[in-house]
């Protein structure tokens, strides 16, 4: 497992194979910027910033740089709104957090970019379409 940590290290940061166009600069930023977007109150924001950020390099160097950026977002959100935080509601997220990165491991290990990029593709679509079913059937709460 080590050579492959190393291995992903050196992809991450040689950035002579992310292949960089002002086209993918322009996603790269505008996935950042959706990130920070979602963390100061635009729901769902997340939901557009991965693809992007799939789209700007590949799947699996996007997968560990949209991480970090999420958590620096998430590090400025808690320090600007942390006096309106209920923190019995954050427990709850980091066990299932926690799972999904443990589920991830494996899978980024062994599969391809292309086998990626179609599990994020895939991943995303069932979640927009929980978000969905659940903003219908939750009662009062349909869309504005």
């Amino acid at each position: 497992m080590e050579e492959w940590s190393l291995t992903f290290m050196y992809e991450l940061f040689s950035l002579s194979q992310w292949n960089f166009t002002t086209f993918t600069a322009l996603l790269f930023c505008l996935s950042a910027f959706i990130a920070g977007f979602t963390k100061a109150g635009l729901p769902g924001g997340a939901i557009v910033a991965v693809p992007l950020m799939a789209m700007a390099v590949p799947p699996r160097i996007s997968l560990g740089v949209i991480l970090p950026v999420f958590m620096v977002a998430d590090v400025f959100s808690v320090y600007f709104w942390h006096r309106y935080a209920e923190r019995h509601y954050c427990f709850p997220y980091l066990l299932f957090i926690g799972l999904g990165v443990i589920g991830a491991w494996p899978v980024m290990g062994t599969a391809s970019d292309s086998v990626l990029d179609t599990i994020i593709g895939w991943l995303l679509l069932v979640l927009i379409t929980l978000s969905f079913f659940t903003r219908i059937l939750r009662p009062g709460r349909g869309f504005p």
